[in-house]
């Protein structure tokens, strides 16, 4: 009954584990036919293999949120900013597209993607992969 369903490993509900029990936990969710968009996995919550999780979304078609928060330098997310760079590139490699989000917890940080658009500068990163910027294709892609 939702309209939009978003999965990701928050410190909150999960206790951990190896680097390939992480990464096949959220393969899984990305192949869970619910899920439409996997949030923050690049955050540094869990360490993961990026590659398959990059494949898994875009066999699947789930999007992978970039998410502008946890590279705010405040949140000392120690590795976001390498985690996304490989999350950005893999995706530009393998053409899957992405989903922006300033993940705001407050009004005037809303679309705000100030620490997101270095790393889309710095990966070349193609504009018809950032699904914010097409609505229409948007929700066709999560089955809207």
């Amino acid at each position: 009954m939702l309209d939009i369903r978003i999965a990701g490993i928050h410190l909150l509900c999960w206790e951990g584990g190896t680097v390939e029990e992480n990464t096949q936990g959220m393969i899984n969710a990305i192949r869970n036919p619910w899920t439409q968009i996997i949030s923050h996995p690049g955050d540094g919550t869990a360490e993961l293999l990026f590659e398959p999780i990059v494949l898994a979304a875009k066999e699947s078609k789930t999007l992978l949120e970039i998410n502008n928060s946890s590279l705010n330098p405040n949140r000392n997310k120690e590795t976001a900013l390498r985690n996304n760079l490989e999350i950005l590139r893999l995706c530009k490699q393998y053409e899957v597209p992405v989903v922006l989000s300033s993940d705001a917890h407050i009004s005037y940080a809303i679309a705000d993607y100030s620490f997101i658009w270095p790393l889309l500068q710095e990966t070349e990163f193609p504009d018809q992969l950032i699904m914010n910027y097409f609505p229409d294709r948007f929700l066709r892609y999560i089955g809207q």
